[in-house]
C-alpha cells in the first residue's frame, strides 16, 4: 500500500513537472521566435549589425535572443520592479505594523479589565481582527512622529537583531498575556519592542491587567459548548469500531538521530562512510546557503559599500555587518514611510489584509458567547 501511494505520488510530480517543461519550452519558443521576427522589423537594428560584419546579423541575434530569454526568466521570479528605495520603504511597513499592534493589546489589556469601553468593540475577536490587519484598525490613534523616534531609538540599540525580532503580525494578545503570566515558557511569543516601550515611558506593563471579560467569554463559550455537548449524547452514537492499541514506540523518522542509528546499525561500512560525507558537507552547505550566500546576494543587490565587522567567524561578521547595515536603512526610512502611512490613514487607501486568521473563527466566537448568556438567563447581548 505505501509503494503504491509513493508511487502514485511520484507519477503526479512527474506529471506537474512534465506540464511545467512543455509551458516553458513553449513559452521559452514562442517569445525567441517574437523577439528574432522584433529584431528582424527593426532596420536601424539590422543596419547595425550589417556594419559589424558578415556573422554579426545571424549569429549576434541568435546569442543574443538567448541572454534575453536568461534576463526574462530572472526577472521573472524576482522583484527588479521596484527600486532599492521602495524595497526599504515596504520592508518598514513590518515595523509600522508592530507599533500598531501594540496600540491595540494595550487597548485591550485596557478593555478587558473593564477600564475602557471601544464602542466597534464586542469581543475579544474584534481585537484579534484588528491586530490581524492594524492598518485598518479604526479604533487606535495614528502612530505619532514621538512613537516613530522611539522605534528608531529601539532598533540602534546594540543587541538588536532584526530576523529575531517579531514583526510577523502573530503574537497577538492571547500569546502575550500567556507569556507574561508564565515568563520564558516560550521566547518567540515575546516581543522585545513591547518590553522597551513600557521601560523607556515609565508606565505598568498592561499585561499586569485582569481578564475580566474575557473570563466571561471563557464561562458563556464553555456554557454553550456543554449543551452542544449534551445534545449530542441524547442522541444513540454509532458503536464505534475497536481499533487494537499499538504500544510500540513512535518513530519520528525526521530525527536526524533515528536516521544515524539506522544507519550505524543496518548499513554496510560502504554507506556508513556515505552517509558520514554527506551530513558533513550538506550541513557546510546550508551554512552558506543560509549564510554567505544568501547575505552576499542581498549586500551585492544594494549597489553600495557596506561595512564590515570584525568577527572570528567570518560568517558571522557577514551577518552582523548586514543586520547592522539593514537596521541603519530602516531607520533611515521610517520617517519617509510614515508619512506615507498617515496619508493612507487619513484618506482610507490601506488595502486590506487578505490572510487575516481571525476573520473565520469571529462570528462562530460571538454565536457562542451568545448561547452561552441565554442558557445562563442573561440577555442575548454583548453587555456584560
Amino acid at each position: 500500500m505505501a509503494n503504491s501511494e509513493n508511487n502514485d505520488d511520484l507519477t503526479n510530480r512527474i506529471n506537474t513537472w512534465t506540464k511545467e517543461d512543455i509551458e516553458n519550452i513553449l513559452e521559452e519558443k514562442q517569445l525567441k521566435s517574437q523577439w528574432r521576427e522584433e529584431i528582424n522589423a527593426n532596420t536601424a537594428a539590422i543596419a547595425y549589425l550589417k556594419s559589424k560584419g558578415e556573422y554579426a546579423i545571424e549569429g549576434f541575434i541568435s546569442y543574443y535572443i538567448n541572454k534575453k530569454y536568461v534576463w526574462y526568466t530572472h526577472n521573472k521570479f524576482s522583484k527588479n520592479d521596484k527600486t532599492i528605495e521602495e524595497e526599504w520603504l515596504e520592508k518598514c511597513q513590518d515595523h509600522l505594523s508592530t507599533i500598531l499592534q501594540k496600540k491595540i493589546v494595550d487597548l485591550q489589556c485596557l478593555w478587558n479589565a473593564n477600564l475602557v469601553k471601544v464602542p466597534e468593540v464586542e469581543t475579544s475577536d474584534d481585537f484579534n481582527c484588528a491586530f490581524g490587519d492594524p492598518f485598518n484598525c479604526t479604533f487606535i490613534e495614528p502612530i505619532t512622529l514621538e512613537e516613530i523616534k522611539m522605534y528608531q531609538d529601539f532598533l540602534l540599540q546594540d543587541d538588536i537583531i532584526l530576523d529575531d525580532l517579531n514583526t510577523d503580525g502573530f503574537i497577538f494578545y492571547d500569546k502575550l498575556k500567556k507569556n507574561h503570566v508564565t515568563p520564558n515558557v516560550d521566547e518567540e511569543e515575546r516581543s522585545e519592542w513591547y518590553d522597551y516601550h513600557y521601560e523607556r515611558t515609565g508606565t505598568i506593563n498592561l499585561l499586569d491587567l485582569p481578564t475580566i471579560r474575557s473570563d466571561k467569554e471563557h464561562f458563556y463559550s464553555k456554557l454553550a459548548q456543554q449543551e452542544i455537548e449534551a445534545k449530542k449524547k441524547s442522541v444513540a452514537p454509532a458503536p464505534t469500531p475497536i481499533i487494537p492499541s499499538d504500544d510500540r514506540p513512535f518513530i519520528n523518522y525526521y530525527d536526524f538521530e533515528i536516521i544515524q542509528s539506522f544507519v550505524t546499525q543496518f548499513e554496510t561500512p560502504d554507506y556508513q562512510r556515505k552517509h558520514k560525507y554527506y551530513t558533513i558537507e550538506s550541513k557546510a552547505e546550508s551554512r552558506l546557503d543560509y549564510g554567505i550566500r544568501y547575505y552576499f546576494d542581498q549586500m551585492i543587490a544594494q549597489q553600495e559599500y557596506i561595512p564590515m565587522k570584525a568577527n572570528a567567524d567570518f560568517i558571522a561578521a557577514i551577518e552582523q555587518s548586514y543586520n547592522d547595515y539593514c537596521i541603519g536603512k530602516i531607520v533611515e526610512a521610517l520617517p519617509q514611510a510614515h508619512e506615507a502611512y498617515l496619508y493612507k490613514t487619513k484618506h482610507g487607501l490601506h488595502e486590506k489584509e487578505k490572510r487575516n486568521p481571525f476573520l473565520n473563527m469571529i462570528e462562530e466566537d460571538k454565536k457562542m458567547i451568545l448561547e452561552g448568556r441565554v442558557l445562563n438567563g442573561e440577555p442575548r447581548d454583548f453587555n456584560f
